[in-house]
């Protein structure tokens, strides 16, 4: 038998244990992390249900006729008015005068009323509200918007604040 056959057992034999003391050692402990455990995923709270609240200051609307008319507002964060007309339809404008000549939208929005829910469907989607109408010596003043819903992100935002009234 020549020497390496003779080594060759060994070596092998010396490599197994090593490879078996490396196994059986006790596991290290991990470093401790700089950043806190990690938490149970945040759950979205439950979805809020509307109420509609009538305001002492004005009465709840259900037609048309009730905003007809031309509307001081804010529109994409700029002053601007809102024109309700009689057909069904809105026009919106930065300035008075640019409702008839050069409107926001090319296309009106359109509006309906079901009972005392108020509809507006545009390019942005279909969104519903509830009107509420502050009147002075029979005359309208000021208009209300309270979202019942609306994908719209922007429409929400320029109707927090109410419209006053600028003229039938």
């Amino acid at each position: 038998m020549s020497m390496a056959a003779s080594v060759r057992p060994v070596v092998c034999s010396a490599i197994f244990l090593v490879l078996v003391s490396a196994c059986a050692a006790a596991p290290s402990t991990p470093e401790a992390s700089p950043l806190p455990p990690p938490t149970a995923a945040p759950t979205a709270p439950p979805p809020a249900t509307v109420e509609v609240v009538p305001t002492s200051a004005g009465i709840i609307l259900s037609s048309p006729q009730d905003i007809v008319g031309i509307w001081d507002s804010q529109v994409l964060y700029e002053r601007g008015f809102h024109q309700f007309r009689e057909d069904g339809t809105m026009i919106i404008a930065y300035t008075y005068e640019q409702l008839e000549s050069k409107p926001v939208f090319s296309t009106p929005a359109r509006y309906w009323f079901e009972g005392e829910t108020f509809h507006v469907e545009d390019f942005c989607g279909h969104g519903t509200y509830v009107l509420t109408l502050t009147k002075e010596n029979d005359r309208n003043r000021t208009l209300s918007f309270q979202l019942i819903d609306d994908p719209c992100e922007q429409r929400p935002i320029d109707w927090r604040r109410p419209m006053r009234w600028v003229e039938p």
